[in-house]
């Protein structure tokens, strides 16, 4: 299988050939069976503004593929120090998602469900996120709201009804069936995570998914650490997570909770719990490594705060347990 490209698109917000019209067009490839998809950050006609240039990043970190190419011949180091780092972050956004896109892919070729779902597709039952085109699922954890507009620091949100949707950078809950203006500087594409959904990934600071061996370069390759990131208090299809590497399900009892896992090889496992603190965290199983995990409280690389529990390198069938405080 291969990707297909969208073209030679205007550098631009324009509609008719810049970057809505590439939202727009990743969905209708999606629909017409085309799951495996890629643009050109920041346009291939013309010279894209900074603007331009970071908010199609954005959307690009948040699309099957991620690139960058030009006739213009720029890249993101010629957008200044505030563009490259803003192009840099997201770029570390799209590697961490990794395992997450894997997993799209595969159930794309198995259940035919594309990467990049359209409102119309995802939430049927909701006439009302249909009339938001520009919006969609990438998989079935977030949902992404690419700014294409010049200008805007705020962006209007659909969030489908039935579920509650997490904000991606700081973790504020919403329910539902209404719409939402999410704060949308060039650095935070709006972006909601299904709460209850698990998102497999790995480590921040990986910069290659090739093995790199020490001494060999001066940047990290991907070995066998892996993240599990878990988003709230909720079970849902998406806290699922069965890949060939790990199986992994999320359940809870009131306020504890459950999440099974399978390491089909070695690996250095960390659990983190999104935008909340935990108590009482636990290993146990048949594989169980001695000595546990070691939780502490930390923020990300994107400023995001969360309990990160890591174990030593293990394999087989773990039980890892932990629970959620009361509300104040």
């Amino acid at each position: 299988r291969s990707f297909v490209w969208a073209g030679d698109n205007n550098a631009d917000f324009s509609r008719d050939n810049g970057m809505p019209s590439v939202i727009i067009a990743g969905q209708t490839a999606a629909l017409s069976g085309i799951f495996l998809w890629g643009h050109d950050v920041g346009g291939y006609l013309g010279t894209a503004t900074q603007e331009v240039f970071l908010r199609w990043a954005a959307f690009g970190a948040f699309s099957p593929l991620m690139h960058q190419f030009s006739n213009s011949n720029l890249g993101p180091w010629d957008y200044g120090e505030e563009g490259l780092a803003v192009y840099r972050q997201y770029a570390q956004l799209h590697m961490q998602l990794f395992p997450y896109l894997k997993d799209c892919v595969r159930l794309a070729i198995t259940q035919g469900a594309p990467i990049m779902q359209a409102m119309v597709l995802a939430f049927q039952s909701d006439q009302a996120a249909a009339e938001y085109e520009y919006q969609y699922m990438l998989g079935g954890c977030f949902l992404v709201a690419p700014v294409w507009k010049a200008g805007f620091t705020t962006w209007e949100v659909y969030l489908p009804e039935g579920y509650v949707w997490v904000e991606f950078w700081t973790g504020e809950s919403f329910e539902g069936g209404r719409a939402v203006q999410a704060e949308a500087p060039l650095e935070k594409i709006p972006v909601f995570v299904r709460q209850g959904c698990v998102v497999g990934l790995i480590p921040e600071d990986v910069q290659t998914l090739v093995a790199v061996k020490e001494g060999e370069a001066d940047i990290k390759g991907l070995g066998a650490e892996r993240v599990l990131q878990v988003w709230g208090v909720r079970e849902l299809p998406g806290s699922h997570v069965d890949n060939d590497e790990l199986d992994a399900r999320l359940t809870y009892s009131g306020r504890n909770a459950i999440l099974e896992v399978e390491l089909r090889e070695p690996l250095q496992l960390t659990v983190q719990v999104m935008h909340q603190s935990i108590e009482e965290f636990s290993v146990s199983g048949q594989d169980a490594p001695p000595g546990g995990a070691k939780c502490e409280k930390t923020q990300d690389y994107l400023g995001r705060h969360l309990t990160a529990c890591a174990l030593p390198a293990t394999r087989g069938h773990l039980l890892l347990q932990w629970t959620v405080p009361s509300p104040r």
